[in-house]
Formats: C-alpha cells, sequence, structure tokens
C-alpha cells in the first residue's frame, strides 16, 4: 500500500460527487425544458423556475471536503516521512500572505522539510495560485457556517421555420443555456473540475517522493 492510496481515495470520491452534481444539472436543463415548452418561458432572461435542490448544495461540500481531505493526508504522510514520527495536527495550509504562512509550519506542518515545505508555499494564494483560494473560499462557510447555496441563472433562445406547402406547420428549435454559480460567480461545476484536477497533479508530484 502507497502511503498517499487514502489520498487518492479521497480524490476518486470527489469526482463521484462531481459526476452526480452534473447528473443533476443535466435533470434541472430536463425539467426548464419542460417548463420552456409548456409556454411558461420562452426567448427571455429567466430566473430558477426549476429550483436546485438543497442536495446539490450537499455535493458541492462533499466534494470540496474530501478534495480538501486528500490535501491534508498528503501533509500528514510527508510529516510522517520526514520526520519519521507520526505529527499531531497537521493540515495543509491556504494562506493570503506570506506573513500568515510563515506562522502554520510550527502546527500544521510540524515535521515537514524545509524542501517539502517550500514546495507547499509555491501552492499559496499569495503566489498566484487561484485553485487553492477557490478551495478556501468554497470549503470555510460549508464547514463552518451554512451550505453553500449556488445561483441558478440562464437564457432560453428559440427560432421558428415553418413548412412552406403546410401553413399550419411551426417548427421549434429551442435552445437552453444554464448557469449555476457560487456567490463570487465562479461556475460550480468547471471549478470543482479544476480544483480536482490540480490536487490530483499534486498528488502525483510528490508521489514518486515515498
Amino acid at each position: 500500500m502507497h502511503p498517499l492510496d487514502g489520498a487518492f481515495i479521497r480524490l476518486d470520491r470527489a469526482e463521484e460527487h462531481l459526476n452526480e452534481l452534473k447528473s443533476i444539472s443535466a435533470d434541472l436543463i430536463k425539467m426548464e425544458r419542460e417548463v420552456v415548452l409548456n409556454g411558461i418561458r420562452a426567448n427571455m432572461k429567466f430566473g430558477p423556475s426549476v429550483p436546485i435542490p438543497l442536495k446539490y448544495s450537499v455535493l458541492i461540500g462533499e466534494a470540496i471536503y474530501n478534495l480538501r481531505a486528500a490535501l491534508d493526508y498528503l501533509v500528514y504522510e510527508l510529516a510522517l516521512l520526514d520526520s519519521g514520527v507520526a505529527q499531531e495536527c497537521t493540515q495543509f495550509p491556504i494562506c493570503d500572505t506570506p506573513k500568515g504562512f510563515r506562522r502554520k509550519p510550527k502546527t500544521w506542518l510540524g515535521g515537514i522539510n524545509e524542501t517539502h515545505t517550500a514546495a507547499i508555499e509555491r501552492l499559496q494564494p499569495y503566489n498566484g495560485v487561484n485553485w487553492t483560494k477557490w478551495l478556501q473560499t468554497i470549503s470555510n462557510p460549508d464547514k463552518h457556517r451554512h451550505l453553500s447555496i449556488p445561483k441558478h441563472d440562464g437564457t432560453v433562445e428559440y427560432t421558428t421555420t415553418s413548412d412552406p406547402e403546410e401553413v399550419t406547420s411551426v417548427y421549434v428549435n429551442l435552445y437552453i443555456d444554464q448557469f449555476i454559480a457560487f456567490d463570487d460567480g465562479l461556475p460550480v461545476i468547471d471549478t470543482l473540475e479544476k480544483i480536482k484536477l490540480q490536487v490530483a497533479n499534486v498528488l502525483a508530484d510528490f508521489k514518486p517522493k515515498f
């Protein structure tokens, strides 16, 4: 068993949550389509005529939890590797300033050598790494305050054509564009996909060190 197997299992679990989110998103578009076809909405900006279920928010939280857990597992294993003993209170830090990061190694990065600490520091938001900032922004409210309730918006457009030989026949081409985003405007699915990819890259980069 590789020391990072647990981290990769967390990553796989996040992938499962993402797939379920995609499935719910597809179902929402189908339901919105039915609303349009029933004549309630057409060729206009629309709000959440089909509400997003709370399960969607729960899945966001679970996906983010597993992505953060994968990074926390990595830090724990690095500390064990570098120091030779299990360290207490390890955690992957996400800091907005160098000063904030320098305060963390005493506890969260205890036992980790300078080389590995520097590698983790390069992943901090203050070094221009957006995905760790997104991870922090999404996970903190979900852990400590409330579910992440995404915004729901979109457009419905249609075009009509008629058969010149049949006056009563009209063909409708319907296009629905749905946008589900966090409060800051980041699209939910795309953002989680990007974070997951970057976490996978970090784990892959560190794996050969064990």
